[in-house]
């Protein structure tokens, strides 16, 4: 498998795929609101959104979501791979 190439196509075909295979599926969404609303409520117990602790929050949620990109794109090449190895 070319990975140079699955990697251009991924980028030039998915700008946020997790939200991209996601999107139609109910439970899903709704898994997505439950999370919004926790985040305020943190926002809220940490002092609101300018408050040095949301600051700090905000900094490990950036890392973690870099982390996650990595992955979902790792997973994204698992997938290729399977398919290459189930044309055999």
């Amino acid at each position: 498998m070319n990975v140079d190439f699955m990697k251009d196509f991924y980028n030039k075909y998915y700008e946020d795929p997790v939200y991209e295979a996601t999107k139609a599926d109910k439970e899903s969404m709704c898994e997505k609101h439950k999370h919004t609303e926790m985040v305020n409520e943190l926002a809220v117990i940490l002092g609101g959104f300018e408050s040095m602790a949301w600051k700090k929050y905000e900094e490990c949620m950036i890392q973690f979501y870099k982390a996650e990109e990595k992955m979902i794109f790792d997973i994204y090449l698992m997938g290729a791979m399977d398919k290459e190895k189930m044309l055999q």
